[in-house]
Protein backbone atom coordinates (compact mmCIF):
# COMPACT_ATOMS: atom_id res chain seq x y z
CA UNK A 1 0.00 0.00 0.00
CA UNK A 2 1.69 3.63 -0.60
CA UNK A 3 -0.72 5.17 1.93
CA UNK A 4 -2.99 4.89 5.20
CA UNK A 5 -5.34 7.36 6.28
CA UNK A 6 -4.91 8.05 9.58
CA UNK A 7 -8.06 8.78 11.35
CA UNK A 8 -9.28 10.37 14.52
CA UNK A 9 -12.26 7.34 15.08
CA UNK A 10 -12.05 4.16 14.18
CA UNK A 11 -14.92 4.18 11.87
CA UNK A 12 -15.84 4.46 8.19
CA UNK A 13 -16.11 7.87 7.09
CA UNK A 14 -14.32 9.31 9.76
CA UNK A 15 -12.46 12.48 9.90
CA UNK A 16 -8.67 11.73 8.21
CA UNK A 17 -6.15 13.90 9.88
CA UNK A 18 -3.61 13.03 6.88
CA UNK A 19 -2.09 10.45 5.22
CA UNK A 20 0.71 7.78 6.07
CA UNK A 21 3.40 7.14 4.20
CA UNK A 22 3.80 3.37 3.77
CA UNK A 23 7.59 3.89 5.01
CA UNK A 24 6.39 4.88 8.06
CA UNK A 25 7.20 2.68 10.87
CA UNK A 26 4.81 2.51 13.85
CA UNK A 27 3.73 0.73 16.54
CA UNK A 28 0.41 -0.48 16.92
CA UNK A 29 -0.85 -0.42 20.41
CA UNK A 30 -4.39 -2.37 19.86
CA UNK A 31 -6.32 -3.53 16.94
CA UNK A 32 -10.32 -4.24 16.92
CA UNK A 33 -12.80 -4.52 14.53
CA UNK A 34 -10.52 -3.89 11.50
CA UNK A 35 -8.90 -0.99 12.94
CA UNK A 36 -5.51 -0.35 14.74
CA UNK A 37 -4.41 2.51 16.89
CA UNK A 38 -0.72 3.25 15.91
CA UNK A 39 1.86 5.26 17.82
CA UNK A 40 5.33 6.62 16.76
CA UNK A 41 8.05 7.20 19.43
CA UNK A 42 5.34 6.47 21.81
CA UNK A 43 2.74 9.00 21.21
CA UNK A 44 -0.81 7.78 19.63
CA UNK A 45 -1.18 9.02 16.43
CA UNK A 46 -4.48 7.53 15.51
CA UNK A 47 -6.50 5.21 13.76
CA UNK A 48 -6.18 3.29 10.59
CA UNK A 49 -7.87 0.08 8.96
CA UNK A 50 -5.30 -3.20 10.47
CA UNK A 51 -5.77 -4.02 6.36
CA UNK A 52 -3.41 -1.29 5.65
CA UNK A 53 -0.69 -2.17 8.30
CA UNK A 54 2.34 -4.28 7.19
CA UNK A 55 4.85 -6.16 9.07
CA UNK A 56 8.12 -4.88 9.39
CA UNK A 57 10.98 -6.68 7.18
Amino acid sequence: MESALLQIKPAPGATVVRGLSAKTTVTVLESKNGWSLIAREGKPLGYVATRDLAPVR
